[in-house]
């Protein structure tokens, strides 16, 4: 195969795995559109009713959906900034060890990354009410001081294997503290890693729909994944209202990554 085929059927593919994710998106932007009390279509095409944009005002009616997205951008954008700093931080660290303390605690991290997450619900929810953090938004955030998850503190892990022994010897000879290697050399020279675990950990707490259902009980303080729960519990053959919300709370989501990938992975800061 020729570099002109291999680039075209790469491309293609490409093309193909964009399409596929986002027709359900256009399919859900399509049904926001139709009035309540009209069947929502099966397939995109022509509209069967006439366009209606009353679906968008008619959420905020019946929940509240506004305070609920500023709670949700509050603790994602702590949780997920927690998520980086601490997943950089440990994944420099485990990098800087010898090979045999770093091989076992990398084989650690390896297995935890495979337990399921409703292994550690009990337990979690037992310390929470232990310290005292129930009904807090602290407690949603609690979980990014463990990395947010094993996986992105493997990204970091293996984007800092990659930095150059030479360039950290000299600036040990220089006298820089382990924090001055961490903050001045692997941070700028991992940064398509912190976009990986940036948006990974982004999405976590933006879609996190267990944590508010267990820790919070006060309505001034859900987030909006449990908004979207009571708005279908609201009038379960609305779906048109259902589609309208998830417009909304996916906007927030698309518009983070486009910044991270403008931010993080332009060719002037990749590695």
């Amino acid at each position: 195969m020729t570099n002109q085929q291999s680039k075209f059927v790469h491309y293609g593919l490409a093309i193909l795995w964009t399409l596929c994710a986002i027709l359900p998106l256009l399919w859900v932007l399509w049904a926001s559109f139709y009035p309540v009390d009209t069947p929502l279509p099966l397939q995109l095409g022509p509209l069967n009713a006439p366009l209606t944009l009353q679906n968008y005002p008619r959420i905020f009616a019946n929940v509240a959906l506004a305070q609920q997205l500023l709670n949700s951008i509050f603790v994602t954008l702590i949780g997920a900034s927690l998520s980086v700093l601490v997943a950089s931080l440990a994944g420099f660290g485990l990098s800087q060890l010898p090979k045999h303390p770093q091989r076992m605690l990398l084989g650690v991290f390896t297995v935890t990354a495979f337990i399921p997450a409703g292994a550690i619900w009990l337990g979690r929810f037992l310390v929470i009410r232990w310290i005292g953090l129930m009904n807090t938004h602290t407690a949603l955030i609690s979980y990014a001081l463990l990395g947010g998850s094993p996986i992105t503190l493997l990204i970091c892990w293996a984007a800092c294997r990659r930095l150059s022994p030479d360039v950290i010897d000299s600036a040990k000879l220089d006298t820089a503290s382990a924090w001055q290697l961490w903050w001045h050399i692997a941070l700028p020279m991992i940064r398509p890693a912190l976009a990986a675990t940036l948006t990974l950990a982004l999405l976590a707490f933006w879609n996190d729909s267990i944590s508010p259902a267990m820790y919070l009980k006060s309505p001034a303080l859900y987030t909006w994944p449990v908004g979207l729960a009571l708005l279908q519990q609201f009038d379960k053959t609305k779906w048109a209202l259902l589609m309208a919300a998830c417009v909304l709370v996916t906007l927030p989501a698309l518009a983070a990554i486009g910044v991270i990938q403008h931010t993080f992975l332009n060719d002037e800061m990749a590695i």
